[in-house]
């Protein structure tokens, strides 16, 4: 297994990309952030929000 394991460890450094490292770019959007009766809500009701009238509901997961 060991020889393997060399191997392939020397195959993936052959194929890896030498560069800048990845930096994922901004994609915020314009804005004036959370609701003003949002703003100091925990992460449940802006979750329930968001899913509010979709098929998929939060409560599945619990």
């Amino acid at each position: 297994m060991g020889l393997r394991r060399s191997r392939l460890r020397r195959e993936l450094r052959s194929q890896a990309v030498v560069g800048k490292p990845f930096r994922l770019g901004d994609a915020s959007v314009g804005g004036k952030g959370l609701q003003s009766d949002l703003q100091l809500a925990d992460w449940a009701p802006i979750r329930d929000l968001a899913y509010q009238g979709r098929a998929w509901s939060v409560n599945v997961m619990q």
